[in-house]
């Protein structure tokens, strides 16, 4: 059954090798240990919800991740981000295309600014690269995070 592709140009089927079939040519080549970095802003809720078909018997799980604001200010803003793919993770019970989902809630901020950093937020993106079950990475909040950790 072939999965709908929510954004052009992102082929969700061939994130990571182990979800099976190949690309029909509109993907982006997959970044080293499997990870996919995909900006999904504020429609993250609608990436996870429409993005893989609900399935039985899941094989093993993947991890889906969030870069986000956790810290400070903008908490209030991320907040509502982070409720939003947890409650569509839920929606599927936490099985997709065969797959169980974990979510990882990364803060991308320092404790003592209460604002993004630019180490956090390319360490982040480092240990999702390295991390072969992470499959997708909703974030970063800012442009400004984005431009660290697109470039890896």
């Amino acid at each position: 059954m072939p999965l709908p592709v929510p954004f052009s140009k992102t082929c969700l089927r061939s994130v990571d090798r182990r979800l099976g079939d190949t690309c029909a040519g509109s993907c982006r080549p997959t970044r080293p240990g499997g990870a996919r970095w995909i900006a999904a802003g504020l429609t993250s809720a609608g990436l996870t919800a429409t993005a893989f078909p609900a399935s039985a018997a899941p094989k093993e799980t993947i991890k889906l991740v969030s870069s986000l604001l956790r810290t400070g200010s903008a908490r209030a803003d991320t907040d509502g981000i982070v409720n939003a793919i947890r409650l569509a993770i839920a929606e599927y019970q936490g099985d997709v295309a065969g797959f169980r989902v974990q979510y990882l809630d990364w803060d991308d901020a320092l404790a003592a600014s209460g604002q993004w950093a630019a180490e956090q937020e390319a360490g982040n993106a480092r240990k999702a690269i390295e991390d072969p079950d992470v499959v997708a990475v909703i974030g970063p909040y800012n442009s400004g995070a984005a431009k660290v950790s697109m470039p890896l």
